[in-house]
């Protein structure tokens, strides 16, 4: 799976989080200077990304947890 997938994907479970805690998404994410999903879209479609966005939204949240973490960097010993 390429990396707009991952972004997407991690975007909508993001999104149901933030729905279940009766959150909105923060002002500041409309500031980002790049959109992520506005990239994704134009790399590989309207239709993959919100495939990869619903599939986020399925996600429990261990799930995310750890997905999010199976690409991560390892972290630096300081």
């Amino acid at each position: 799976m390429g990396r707009h997938e991952r972004v997407a994907r991690l975007w909508g479970a993001a999104d149901a989080v933030r729905e279940a805690a009766g959150a909105i998404r923060p002002p500041a994410a409309a500031l980002l200077i790049v959109d992520p999903l506005g990239t994704a879209r134009q790399a590989i479609g309207d239709e993959a990304v919100e495939r990869a966005l619903a599939e986020g939204r399925a996600m429990d949240p261990e799930a995310v947890v750890a997905y999010a973490h199976a690409d991560a960097p390892t972290a630096v010993a300081q």
